[in-house]
């Protein structure tokens, strides 16, 4: 554990995990750990060890970036693990209830979808996404599952996450499936690829310096596309544009709550990641993103 002021780092043990989970690129284990008193199922997310990767303390960020306009997300904690900094994700899956990833709803309701495919699915379509919500949620659970999945697609604007990808969203269900089985939308998951993790420090200081802010936000194809745009990836900050066009009740809700995200609230989250987790750069890049993406966001709306 760390200081009262700092986010809590657990240690993690080898003894502790209990299987490999076989999704997504990255190195994770499912680990069974006493956190509080309570015995949970965490997912243990080891980050790629390479100079100025940063995706453990972007996962924990996200996280609590997306906790300040109240989307759903699954539960993050800092961790260690053989003196590796990473990050344990709490189960959301409740005993007898099963996640269905996007890439099985989509897959068995159009023909042809492959979804084995992980990167550059420009099948994988906001529209499917819709449609497949739509088919699959409860009528009582619909609209406000498709007003959360907008609170998906505004966050990962507010942090330039390129991979919501097929399966890094889902569908909650009871194991035990009847007629009148209710689905409904899993909270927000996997955001490590955001906030510019994947820099080394003198790029994010370039950007910064020459104010080529707007350029890296604007350069990053997202994983969900849309139609009309075929297979040419699209930034988050235009999918929420585009949304808001089509759809403005799945996204005017959440764009209301930009206020709550300012200097204040982010130096607030920021000052509690422990002293050795990010360096300077990276701290005031990851800051100066999602302000600028705050402001493009309410220029959209």
């Amino acid at each position: 554990m760390n200081g009262a002021d700092t986010f809590p780092i657990f240690v993690v043990s080898a003894e502790s995990i209990i299987e490999e989970e076989q999704l997504g690129s990255k190195d994770k284990h499912w680990c069974q750990l006493n956190i509080e008193g309570t015995e949970e199922r965490w997912l243990l997310k080891i980050p790629r060890q390479e100079p100025g990767k940063g995706e453990h303390w972007a996962e924990k960020l996200a996280a609590e970036i997306g906790g300040l306009i109240g989307v759903p997300c699954a539960e993050v904690q800092l961790a260690r693990f053989n003196e590796i900094h990473a990050t344990i994700s709490k189960t959301f899956v409740e005993t007898n209830w099963a996640l269905v990833h996007g890439n099985e709803i989509i897959g068995g309701r159009v023909m042809g979808y492959d979804p084995q495919k992980r990167r550059r699915t420009s099948d994988h379509t906001f529209e499917r996404i819709h449609a497949a919500i739509l088919q699959t949620c409860s009528q009582d659970s619909c609209k406000s599952d498709l007003i959360q999945f907008g609170g998906y697609i505004v966050l990962d604007a507010l942090i330039a996450n390129t991979d919501r990808h097929h399966e890094n969203w889902g569908l909650l269900r009871p194991i035990r499936e009847t007629a009148g089985t209710v689905h409904t939308l899993a909270p927000s998951f996997d955001h490590a690829s955001s906030l510019g993790r994947e820099m080394r420090d003198e790029r994010r200081e370039l950007i910064l310096r020459e104010n080529r802010l707007d350029k890296y936000i604007l350069g990053g194809g997202g994983a969900v596309y849309l139609e009309k745009y075929g297979d040419r990836p699209i930034p988050p900050i235009q999918l929420v544009q585009e949304v808001l066009q089509a759809h403005p009740d799945y996204i005017r809700p959440w764009l209301s709550k930009l206020r709550e995200i300012n200097t204040a609230a982010l130096d607030k989250i920021f000052a509690r990641m422990p002293p050795d987790w990010m360096t300077d750069a990276q701290t005031r890049f990851a800051k100066a993103l999602v302000l600028r993406s705050v402001d493009m966001l309410s220029d959209a709306g």
